[in-house]
């Protein structure tokens, strides 16, 4: 449990994978666990609860929201409707996508302690490559998420974020990019290579 419980966490999993053959792919394997479950294991400790945004896919206690199928935004939004219901709804999301199997387990952490009382949000990099869907966001802010989708036809997660007060996370300390993500074949090798070496 995070030092602040008030925190969700979402694993957007609406990709349609065209680029590997338009497979599922929180359901594609690395290291004998589908991508789902990486994610989990890596974000659900970090959080009070979480839940699968997007795709078809989920696992045991994992509750599974559908979305419009327009990218992440809309995992985002559906997230951010959820997470209203609650009868004590959460100050943050966290969001993380579903095919990066690395994602940092100190991430809640560390964007905490970045966040001042005027961030609306902090956004993972490494190095010069900033990372928008790998984020911590204040609920609140995403109140004007609603009517950005409404009228804004830029459905982009960065596109978004220029309306908000954000911060940058820079993981360029790492040996490794931690938010490296799966989108081709060659991606998939790379991470299978990469989690066999850090197994030895």
């Amino acid at each position: 449990m995070p030092d602040n419980p008030h925190i969700s966490g979402v694993i957007l999993a609406g990709g349609q994978g065209r680029r590997l053959g338009n497979v599922d792919k929180a359901r594609l394997r690395l290291g004998g666990q589908k991508l789902l479950e990486h994610a989990a294991a890596r974000l659900g400790p970090q959080t009070e609860a979480a839940v699968v945004a997007g795709g078809e896919t989920t696992l045991p206690g994992l509750a599974l929201l559908k979305d419009d199928g327009g990218g992440p935004l809309s995992g985002l939004l559906a997230a951010y409707t959820h997470a209203g219901t609650s009868a004590v709804p959460p100050e943050w999301l966290v969001t993380a996508p579903v095919d990066s199997p690395f994602f940092p387990t100190d991430f809640v952490t560390r964007a905490l302690g970045k966040a001042g009382d005027a961030t609306d949000a902090v956004v993972g990099s490494s190095g010069d490559t900033l990372y928008p869907v790998c984020a911590l966001w204040r609920r609140s802010a995403l109140d004007r998420l609603p009517d950005h989708l409404a009228h804004n036809p830029d459905r982009s997660v960065r596109g978004f974020l220029d309306i908000l007060r954000w911060l940058p996370l820079d993981y360029a300390d790492r040996d490794d990019n931690p938010f490296f993500n799966i989108n081709r074949v060659g991606d998939l090798i790379r991470a299978r290579k990469h989690l066999a070496r850090n197994r030895d």
